[in-house]
């Protein structure tokens, strides 16, 4: 029976080691092909691999002195001793700071910033997701203007999260001859999704407290344009099955978060999906 044993990020993306029995070796596969030939095994093995330890309640936010060391090399440009800095700094006691995070966030999709350095952001990213839970991204994404400086919103140029979401979906469509930047947009993606479904995870009892409800909650945009645009974006024929897939985990978490009493007083829950 065959089976995924494996799951890598490289220059070349996401790769599966994918096994066609117990006996023989495995076979390293990029995502698009395992996604169209064995989306069953792709499926199984993101929910028997995630994550379950507990996180620390005491993680808090790094010292300023490494603050200060990461700033200055993030202002600089300095990318590779700023993810250093983060690297080491990073644990489970202590987590960048939510400007710092939304800077390598950037960093990810920025084309000017060589390809092993965006990977590398991706991974300390999900360190600190691993480490940490999804406390050092509770705020990143803070559209309550009247609370927040502009400088402090995150994307910058949008005023709303979904919108943001919506375009790079778009981008991916636009960019499919662009396999480069189309895998910097996929590795942001993800990353944002990978936090979602772990937030809900540590927040299940609570899940009005959930990032991914506040942001929702927070919208300009009623509900139903927010998952319509998004739904839209999925028939794209340009789109990858790498990207229906990201775009059919975001689905399933913003499904599930609606279900929360906070959010609907007895109204029947919808259901979206995306055949892949």
């Amino acid at each position: 029976m065959p089976y995924i044993s494996d799951r890598e990020i490289s220059e070349e993306g996401i790769i599966f080691k994918f096994c066609e029995t117990e006996e023989t070796e495995g076979v390293k596969k990029e995502a698009e092909e395992m996604l169209k030939d064995y989306p069953e095994l792709v499926e199984s093995y993101e929910k028997l691999n995630k994550p379950l330890k507990t996180f620390s309640t005491n993680s808090k936010i790094m010292p300023n002195t490494y603050q200060s060391l990461i700033e200055n090399c993030l202002d600089e440009e300095h990318y590779t001793a700023a993810l250093q800095f983060m690297d080491s700094f990073q644990n489970e006691q202590y987590y960048p700071s939510k400007v710092h995070i939304r800077q390598v966030m950037d960093i990810i999709v920025n084309p000017k910033v060589d390809k092993d350095i965006t990977y590398k952001s991706y991974k300390i990213l999900q360190h600190v997701l691993c480490s940490t839970g999804s406390i050092a991204f509770e705020n990143i994404w803070n559209f309550e203007k009247d609370h927040s400086e502009p400088e402090d919103v995150w994307p910058i140029g949008y005023d709303n999260f979904w919108m943001f979401i919506k375009d790079k979906f778009n981008s991916l469509a636009q960019n499919i001859d662009d396999t480069d930047q189309s895998s910097r947009i996929l590795l942001l993606i993800e990353q944002i999704v990978n936090v979602f479904e772990i937030d809900i995870r540590i927040k299940k009892r609570k899940l009005s407290s959930s990032i991914l409800l506040r942001l929702v909650t927070r919208s300009r945009t009623s509900l139903r344009i927010i998952l319509e645009s998004l739904i839209l974006s999925g028939f794209s024929k340009e789109i990858s099955m790498e990207a229906i897939r990201l775009l059919q985990r975001l689905l399933d978490q913003v499904n599930y978060n609606i279900s929360e009493p906070a959010y609907i007083n007895n109204k029947k829950r919808p259901s979206f999906h995306i055949e892949i």
